[in-house]
């Protein structure tokens, strides 16, 4: 595991039991050349020349980002940042040089939330950095339950993997 975040780190190597190391994506990673098998790039800025350096050369690199309906329901209520209309394209564009594409799948699915967990979202990545966006107000958006104070969000995202060009 390797993440600019030392929570991140923490988190997943305390449920996974792997190594983890924190890491900046600008910097050259702490990974030896042709090592890795699989690089994984959740919502997270890409540096295509190191991960192809890393990557063995047969590797893949799985780039996850998000669709025009992720997160619709937080985005309506000003609680994020807009989204770059064509994602994948830019995406493919800025790797084309390192890695082609094999593959990729949309996917989409909702997922009940509470006030609570939709504000810490809102207060995440990009969004967080900016004064007017994020917070701690209740939902305006989405039916809330009752009974747990939840309402339902849309997770949306494209799943492309590339190999090593």
């Amino acid at each position: 595991m390797l993440d600019v975040s030392v929570d991140a780190v923490a988190l997943a190597t305390r449920a996974t039991g792997a190594p983890g190391v924190v890491s900046d994506v600008w910097r050259p990673l702490p990974v030896r050349t042709g090592r890795a098998d699989v690089v994984l790039c959740v919502f997270a800025p890409r540096n295509p020349a190191e991960f192809a350096r890393v990557l063995r050369p047969h590797g893949s690199l799985v780039v996850v980002t998000p669709r025009a309906a992720h997160l619709a329901q937080l985005r309506a209520q000003g609680r994020l940042i807009g989204m770059q209309p064509d994602k994948l394209a830019h995406l493919d564009e800025s790797l084309a040089e390192e890695f082609a594409l094999t593959a990729r799948r949309a996917l989409e699915y909702d997922v009940m939330m509470t006030a609570e967990q939709q504000a810490d979202l809102g207060a995440m990545g990009p969004s967080g950095h900016h004064s007017n966006i994020g917070g701690t107000r209740a939902p305006e958006y989405g039916v809330l339950d009752a009974e747990t104070d939840a309402a339902a969000v849309t997770v949306a995202v494209d799943v492309s993997v590339y190999r090593r060009a």
